[in-house]
């Protein structure tokens, strides 16, 4: 009887990026690797099914992975609840910014505005001929001294260069706020103002 051959998670992870990132087909990638295309097959469902997860090993985690487990579930659920949540339960807890542009006679003109997440209304704006940083710190500016938000407030944008830039960034230190911005290609942090356009 032959013992069957233990293949470790890293060789693993290495077989399907071969045909992921390295765009060979299974049956050759396969072939290079000395295993049968059906479990290379097996391993690619498995690791895409089990989100990150896959190739555990035989269950007996020592306790540094098990922390590690547990805290990577913890993450996912806070950046989710994160990503979800668009309501507050009173004013100035949470805004919500963003820039577009307008057609008038003299050119285009840029609006930069913040939305208060529990009212939906703007509650902070600015126009300009130029989407430079200045618009959205002057929109945010006009909150802090309008509003006189709490500290340890939210304020969603997307990535976008002005709400990346240091004047901004400053402005919402400077203040007590906390900036929050989706991942790249992902829009929920601003999803209320992109609405309100």
């Amino acid at each position: 009887m032959t013992k069957r051959k233990k293949y470790t998670k890293e060789f693993k992870l290495d077989a399907i990026s071969l045909v992921r990132d390295q765009n060979l087909n299974i049956a050759e990638a396969s072939r290079n690797l000395g295993v049968s295309a059906q479990m290379l097959d097996r391993w690619i469902k498995e690791e895409e099914s089990e989100d990150g997860q896959a190739f555990r090993g035989n269950g007996n985690l020592t306790p540094d992975q098990e922390e590690i487990r547990k805290l990577k579930a913890q993450v996912k659920r806070l950046e989710m609840e994160r990503e979800q949540n668009f309501t507050t339960e009173k004013p100035n807890q949470a805004f919500v910014g963003d820039i577009t542009y307008i057609w008038t006679a003299e050119g285009w003109l840029y609006l930069a505005v913040v939305i208060d997440l529990y009212s939906r209304k703007v509650v902070g704006w600015s126009m300009g001929s130029r989407m430079k940083a200045q618009l959205v710190c002057d929109a945010l500016t006009m909150v802090v001294w309008q509003k006189n938000p709490d500290k340890v407030l939210i304020v969603h944008s997307d990535q976008g260069v002005q709400y990346a830039s240091h004047q901004y960034r400053q402005l919402l230190s400077n203040n007590g706020f906390i900036g929050s911005m989706s991942k790249k290609g992902c829009c929920w942090d601003n999803a209320v103002a992109e609405s309100f356009w």
